[in-house]
């Protein structure tokens, strides 16, 4: 479920014009090993804007390394988040769309 959510975001970053990578790794969905984060740069080649972008990993009780336990992502241009907890809800969509389209501004 938890890849599924950030192929969303990796879709809705790339159809505005954004690439993610992973600051630590090849793999795009690495979460670090010591603190519990993933950590993409998006970039956008037609303004040369580039953004990093946290992702934290909560479970029940205490921080995750597992992808299934994507909580939220911040980045800190705009000082914005994203919840995931709400993945199959219209508003967690239009959260979405929001938060991608202000993105740089």
């Amino acid at each position: 479920m938890s890849i599924q959510r950030l192929d969303i975001l990796v879709d809705n970053l790339a159809n505005r014009g954004w690439e993610a990578i992973n600051l630590y790794s090849n793999y795009l969905y690495h979460v670090a090993d010591d603190d519990f984060m993933m950590y993409w740069e998006v970039k956008r080649k037609s303004d040369n804007q580039s953004i990093t972008i946290e992702f934290i990993f909560m479970d029940d009780i205490y921080y995750s390394k597992n992808l299934n336990d994507v909580s939220w992502c911040i980045e800190y241009k705009n000082n914005t988040r994203l919840d995931f907890q709400k993945i199959n809800s219209l508003e967690w969509r239009s959260d979405l769309k929001e938060w991608v389209d202000n993105l740089g501004k």
